[in-house]
């Protein structure tokens, strides 16, 4: 977000997703965004994520006015941590849950997304 000024964030981002959505239109096409959100581990260890849930209603409200199909992986994230200890972001070499995405985090992502389309062409 533009750094204190959350009206202004909010004019960009109708106008992106505006020109996203008109160019989509044209091209006979679905648009999906996906959310990764960036993760860090609490001392008692648990996940954490460093934005604001007012800010993701925000957007994910901007993306449904627009037809754009928004993927929140946070959900799916916390699954892969509670279910299997592992996380979505770093490496053996970086910190814990540090950097980019790793095979664990790219491997949740395709199957979100292959689901998603599933669904979508289901409808």
């Amino acid at each position: 977000a533009l750094e204190g000024n959350q009206e202004e964030y909010n004019l960009v981002l109708d106008a992106f997703l505006g020109r996203a959505a008109a160019i989509i239109e044209a091209a006979g096409v679905e648009l999906i965004i996906v959310y990764q959100p960036e993760q860090s581990l609490k001392s008692d260890g648990t996940l954490q994520y460093g934005y604001s849930e007012n800010g993701m209603a925000e957007f994910e409200a901007a993306c449904e006015k627009y037809g754009i199909v928004f993927c929140d992986m946070t959900t799916s994230f916390d699954k892969l941590y509670q279910q299997e200890h592992i996380l979505a972001h770093g490496f053996s070499n970086s910190e814990v849950g540090e950097g980019h995405l790793n095979k664990y985090g790219h491997a949740v992502i395709a199957e979100v997304i292959t689901e998603k389309i599933q669904e979508l062409e289901a409808e």
